[in-house]
């Protein structure tokens, strides 16, 4: 069973929340059980049951029930690793929006957000896999109020849901909740969901360009691909993720930019259980059935972003991994 652990960089949030309210922060990090350390070492994770500690401890020190408001105006590019700045790249906020729920393992390693549509609007739904409080009501309204404050920004116009649903009560502070959000409220929901209007996504960004999001895509896919690995492998799998636009990556290659010898690379590999044409192909495999699986790529940049020399190839690959052609298996993932 996967252990939930959650980007390091994401709790900065909660904790500079609690030091408005002159908490020591400190001690709060502590008793959650969490290395200071890690909340400034970039990509790493934190479990989720010490997060879910520092928002009890939190709401605890402040005695602010609505504390995910607060630390929503905390986040900074960098707090979303390569998501945030693939965010500002955004073509719009529909384009946001997809790249959430696609990368959401970056910041929460199990399942969580989900885009559902109806009636011309879509809506984040979040998918609760702890009901722990106050963390559950804390982290819905964190998600929530950061992706409005997001979409403000980025759109640079005051954006407003067309309604949001919580599972939780208003803690008698509804006054907060519309003065942050400015749209129909519904507490005490069955589910916990944001919506927005087609039109609003639909709509094309200031800051839209579609190179640096690329860019910062790749670096999301890389660090989804390694999150579970062991140090060589996750390296490896980063590095044939960045190589693989330029062609065939080989093995001698992949070494010298580790800095180390070819055979020390296998062996490297080899004590973690993996060899590198294996991993070469998994790496590809597991890029390629995610791309086709998203949707937001044409077969050539697929085809051209795993290495391939063409179209066919890929393709070929492709049946080889699943069975099926591109097609079908965007029409049926498995």
């Amino acid at each position: 069973m996967t252990t939930a652990t959650v980007l390091s960089s994401l709790p900065k949030a909660i904790v500079a929340a609690a030091a408005t309210y002159q908490s020591d922060t400190r001690a709060l990090v502590n008793e959650a059980g969490i290395s200071a350390a890690l909340l400034d070492t970039p990509g790493a994770r934190i479990p989720d049951a010490a997060i879910r500690r520092l928002w009890a401890r939190a709401v605890a020190a402040t005695g602010d029930p609505c504390l995910g408001l607060v630390a929503a105006q905390h986040h900074v590019a960098t707090s979303f690793h390569a998501l945030g700045f693939a965010w500002l790249a955004s073509r719009s906020l529909g384009d946001m929006l997809t790249r959430l729920v696609r990368y959401e393992k970056v910041l929460l390693n199990i399942n969580w957000a989900v885009l559902e549509q109806a009636e011309g609007r879509t809506a984040l739904r979040l998918v609760h896999r702890c009901d722990e409080e106050p963390a559950a009501s804390c982290r819905t309204d964190n998600a929530f109020a950061t992706l409005v404050y997001w979409s403000r920004h980025l759109a640079r116009e005051e954006v407003a849901p067309a309604a949001v649903e919580f599972r939780h009560g208003d803690h008698a502070q509804r006054s907060r909740y519309e003065k942050m959000f400015k749209s129909p409220l519904t507490f005490g929901a069955a589910v916990d969901r944001l919506w927005l209007e087609g039109d609003l996504l639909a709509r094309p960004l200031p800051g839209r360009s579609a190179a640096l999001a690329a860019e910062a895509d790749r670096i999301a896919d890389a660090y989804l691909v390694g999150l579970t690995d062991e140090p060589t492998t996750r390296r490896v799998r980063e590095l044939l993720v960045d190589l693989l636009p330029q062609g065939e990556v080989a093995l001698e290659a992949a070494a010298q930019r580790l800095f180390m010898s070819a055979r020390s690379l296998q062996r490297h590999l080899r004590e973690e259980g993996h060899n590198f044409r294996s991993l070469l192909d998994e790496t590809r495999r597991t890029l390629a059935m995610e791309y086709v699986r998203d949707g937001g790529h044409s077969l050539a940049e697929v085809a051209f972003r795993l290495g391939f020399s063409d179209q066919s190839a890929f393709t070929k690959a492709f049946k080889r991994w699943t069975g099926s052609s591109p097609a079908s298996y965007a029409a049926n993932p498995a």
